[in-house]
């Protein structure tokens, strides 16, 4: 038996058109109209996609860095960028600021796991291409007094992961676990004066674990003191762009299941090439700028009672 309740007139919508702030809607029986229905739907994708927008900057802030490192001649795991003067090399990024030597790259595992083998007194910091900490860095914070292997493996399946990726399998390395192939790696000496910090990195080795029986090779550094690296997200379709790339690249496990979910709805599948056609690249165009201006709201700490405060992401 199916029962029907019964709504008052006034809180139901049945027959008619309604002004909205979206703009008229017109229902028969309580179903809108074909055209009112297009329309809505067009705006659930719209605010979806100011929502993607507004929850990804990190992600798109990441991709644009390593994008950047790439340009600048870093291509391979024993390749890294090192910045030796103060300040210099932020430009426009957004990465703060820097009061020490600093070292970074992007390891990639999709050829399986990679070894970075820090020497002591450096501070390690790792994290995901949607800038998350991998694994507990903060347990094995040891090593910034005595150094240590670490030990990057890559996306592992849950449900059937591979042989030997539990910790116990790899004694005398420090194990962390990437949800994504892509790894921000940024290292940074303990010691104030520059030199002495530019010295401690003479140890440093980052390799494949393949490559461990063949030899490890001496890493190569790029310094760009000098040259800005812009991370900060466009106001345009090439946010969604740079991220639909991100997606293709990166396992579906990288987010939630309704980060996801939410994805999709704009046409993003991980492991599948983003191809929207013009009438989305306009609208999700559109929703960038509407983005970027309610992310600068956020950021700056405005709300409608006027109220402002300072809050910066790392990289977005």
């Amino acid at each position: 038996m199916m029962i029907r309740s019964e709504r008052p007139p006034d809180r139901c919508i049945d027959n008619g058109t309604f002004n909205t702030r979206y703009g008229a809607l017109t229902f028969n029986n309580g179903h809108p109209t074909v055209e009112s229905a297009e329309h809505l739907a067009q705006m659930l994708t719209f605010s979806r996609a100011v929502d993607i927008y507004q929850h990804n900057a990190e992600a798109v802030a990441m991709f644009r860095f390593r994008q950047g490192l790439a340009n600048s001649g870093i291509r391979q795991t024993c390749q890294v960028v090192i910045w030796k003067t103060l300040q210099e090399g932020a430009g426009e990024s957004t990465s703060g600021v820097r009061e020490r030597v600093q070292v970074c790259s992007f390891l990639n595992l999709r050829n399986g796991p990679i070894v970075i083998d820090v020497p002591a007194g450096i501070a390690s910091v790792f994290d995901d291409m949607w800038q998350r900490p991998v694994g507990d860095v903060a347990r094995i914070g040891r090593a910034v007094a005595k150094g240590g292997k670490y030990l990057v493996l890559p996306p592992g399946d849950a449900e059937c992961d591979r042989p030997g990726d539990a910790e116990s399998d790899w004694p005398g390395y420090l194990v962390l676990r990437s949800p994504t192939y892509g790894v921000w790696m940024l290292l940074q000496p303990v010691d104030g004066d520059p030199l002495r910090a530019v010295r401690r990195f003479a140890g440093l080795r980052i390799y494949p674990l393949a490559q461990q029986a063949s030899g490890v090779p001496a890493v190569q550094y790029l310094n760009r003191s000098h040259g800005p690296i812009d991370t900060s997200a466009p106001a345009d379709y090439r946010y969604f762009e740079q991220l639909g790339q991100l997606v293709e690249q990166e396992p579906a496990g990288a987010v939630t299941p309704l980060e996801r979910f939410h994805l999709a709805q704009i046409g993003m599948r991980f492991g599948h090439r983003f191809a929207p056609d013009d009438t989305m690249k306009a609208l999700l165009a559109e929703a960038a700028l509407v983005g970027d201006a309610a992310a600068r709201m956020t950021r700056n700490g405005c709300s409608l009672a006027g109220h402002r405060g300072t809050w910066r992401g790392m990289l977005a």
